[in-house]
């Protein structure tokens, strides 16, 4: 690793995977591979494979044809190489069922460093998420009893907005102010209803 002690100090001590290239080209310059010049722990146990292992290998040597054929690294590399640009993208291995934001930058003009991010929580969260959303629908539009979806968040921001004016009661206030009872449910906004309160209000 060329640069300064800083920079290597930073590059081994990550909590998060790095893993410095060297571009191999074609004859007429066009990148061909990339060759592991030096690589942190976290990248070691991010892909199982150890350092002396790793470092003077090929991307090719070092992960099988299917993790190659299913990660688009060599198109984004190449193009990081040929335009000097720093790239950013998501990948998930197959092999170890993670996956990560990873950021691509130049450090110099044969060298690549890529820097991964463990993003596999926040992608099983998100996936986790729609499933539940799913199957609230699914029970929202299937239920035998009316249901209605509705918004409350005007409601509330009225209600914040009378506090800050100085109402503490809520319930006085409305009560002192029946007038006030219409414009508060006319601030409840409903954003979907199922079948059963179609057919019941035959609406």
């Amino acid at each position: 690793m060329k640069e300064n002690g800083f920079y290597r100090e930073f590059f081994h001590s990550a909590p998060f995977a790095c893993a410095q290239h060297e571009i191999i080209t074609h004859v007429d310059g066009s990148p061909a591979d990339y060759r592991f010049v030096e690589v942190n722990e976290a990248f070691e146990i991010l892909t199982g494979l150890t350092r002396d292992f790793l470092i003077g290998s090929t991307a090719h040597q070092s992960f099988s044809d299917d993790e190659n054929s299913s990660w688009e690294w060599k198109r984004l590399y190449d193009r990081m190489a040929t335009e000097n640009e720093a790239l950013e993208f998501e990948h998930c291995f197959k092999t170890t069922k993670k996956c990560y934001h990873v950021y691509v930058f130049s450090t110099d003009k044969q060298l690549i460093t890529s820097v991964f991010i463990d993003i596999t929580g926040r992608n099983q969260a998100e996936d986790k998420l729609v499933q539940e959303h799913l199957q609230f629908q699914h029970l929202f539009e299937h239920s035998p009893s009316a249901t209605w979806l509705e918004d409350f968040t005007d409601l509330i921001e009225w209600f914040a907005q009378l506090r800050h004016q100085g109402v503490e009661d809520l319930l006085l206030f409305l009560n002192q102010n029946p007038k006030q009872l219409t414009h508060a449910f006319n601030r409840i906004h409903v954003i979907d209803v199922n079948q059963a309160a179609l057919e019941q209000t035959a609406a």
